[in-house]
């Protein structure tokens, strides 16, 4: 059996009250995280590397627009929580074999359910943070933007070239990141059928 530990992450999520919350999307970043598999037979350790699109939201909350971060796996097929998000951030369902730019999913609304997560920290303390639990689509768009800081989306960038999308701007860099993940590719049918 073998057991995995991550060992670099985006940081935690402010704590805030759970419930549902107007979010905005302010980019899709590449990340690889250190991941330490420990063999529970022979108690060996290794470490490999694993690579996550890190989805950051601006929040909307009491105490003013949060930036928030969920990891999902770049992989999308039609039981993952990315093909979710795209989903509820497009407002409609993508077809098997339909490719996605997330660039243009950038400054896009949905409702999203926050949850309280604790967490042991290296000490054996407890944190409480909150976690995006689900992305759901909207079609209400705030009389004010959703604004956070290190990363700021604006709609001059639809003038530039639309068939682009809006694009993150990064003002100053919150933490180093790689590019933003451009596009992603359902499985066709014939595809999944062949692996069998």
């Amino acid at each position: 059996m073998v057991k995995g530990t991550v060992e670099e992450s985006g940081g935690l999520n402010p704590h805030i009250k759970a419930g549902s919350y107007l979010g905005r999307l302010a980019g899709v970043f590449e990340k690889t995280l250190k991941v330490t598999k420990v063999d529970e037979v022979t108690k060996t350790a290794t470490i490999e590397t694993v690579d996550r699109w890190e989805w950051t939201f601006g929040v909307r909350t009491k105490e003013g627009d949060q930036r928030f971060t969920v990891l999902t796996s770049p992989k999308i097929s039609t039981k993952s929580k990315a093909y979710g998000f795209i989903n509820a951030l497009k407002g409609s369902t993508m077809n098997i074999g339909e490719d996605v730019d997330t660039d243009e999913l950038v400054g896009k609304y949905a409702n999203l359910t926050i949850k309280d997560k604790q967490k042991n920290d290296r000490l054996g303390n407890i944190q409480v943070t909150s976690e995006i639990a689900d992305v759901v689509s909207t079609d209400v768009t705030p009389d004010e933007e959703i604004v956070i800081e290190g990363l700021a989306v604006s709609d001059e960038d639809e003038g530039e070239d639309s068939s682009k999308g809006k694009a993150a701007k990064e003002t100053p860099p919150a933490e180093p990141s790689a590019a933003s993940a451009k596009t992603a590719n359902l499985p066709s049918p014939q595809a999944k059928k062949s692996k069998k």
